[in-house]
């Protein structure tokens, strides 16, 4: 029965911006593997070498993309790395399946283009949001709009802390704040940096990486008074939480956050 079992096993490629201790994609990694247990999992982003690409493209006949890909806010080449990987693997004649991605800021015509070329390539498509779904619209591109995957986490797990009830803040670049009782949450490397030169002399930092998601959930339930976030999955956990939240910033995807 075993070998039966271990000869149905089907193989994956998960696409994204990953092994970047970036929470939000980790998490999201950590929730579609959920939805296929009948599957085996290679992760592919740019942390891979070309070797590596080809090497996990050879070997896998569907590939899952997750998250917000293609947007040139933070990297205009970036549209170009995922539009490249999407039509080498239709090409190796892969299955392509957008799982509830977002889509933009685009502000570039060829990162419009790019991003074209990437979602009518692919055989299913799914966006997180109604700002997503436009883009798709115009395009006449057919799709779905489902909700993050991250809104599957349904639980909390208690975690002991040493935390007062405050602000909880998750930034991603200069923030200006009222100056109250704050606990920053950072989501990468990067946005730490921009915690400490916000930081008051008491407030503490927490780095999201060191928690799992539904023990971050239960220190919002517990001990955030509000949630002020730049970052989305930041917004999408106090939601889950029910937590008071405030988005953060001009990018469309926190903009319009529901």
């Amino acid at each position: 029965m075993c070998l039966i079992n271990l000869y149905n096993i089907k193989t994956m490629i998960i696409f994204g911006y990953l092994n970047f201790k970036n929470y939000g994609d980790e998490i999201l990694y950590r929730e579609v593997i959920k939805l296929y247990p009948d599957h085996s999992f290679d992760k592919l982003s740019k942390k891979n070498s070309l070797k590596e690409h080809l090497d996990i493209l050879s070997r896998n006949k569907e590939l899952v993309a997750i998250g917000g890909l293609f947007q040139d806010k933070s990297s205009f080449f970036s549209c170009f790395y995922y539009a490249a990987v999407i039509l080498i693997a239709k090409f190796m004649k892969i299955k392509i399946i957008m799982k509830a991605n977002g889509i933009g800021p685009l502000k570039n015509p060829i990162s419009l283009f790019l991003t074209y070329i990437a979602y009518k390539t692919a055989d299913e498509v799914s966006v997180r949001d109604n700002y997503s779904a436009e883009f798709l619209l115009k395009w006449k591109i057919p799709h779905s709009v489902e909700k993050d995957l991250v809104y599957n986490i349904k639980e909390m797990k208690a975690v002991d802390l040493d935390l007062e009830e405050s602000v909880f803040v998750i930034p991603r670049g200069f923030m200006a704040l009222e100056e109250e009782k704050t606990t920053f949450i950072v989501f990468s490397p990067e946005d730490r940096k921009h915690a400490e030169n916000l930081l008051w002399d008491d407030e503490k930092i927490l780095d999201a990486n060191d928690f799992e998601p539904e023990e971050l959930i239960y220190l919002m339930h517990k001990y955030a008074s509000s949630v002020v976030s730049m970052r989305y999955h930041g917004l999408v956990l106090a939601d889950i939480a029910g937590v008071h939240y405030e988005p953060y910033g001009d990018d469309p995807k926190i903009v319009n956050f529901h």
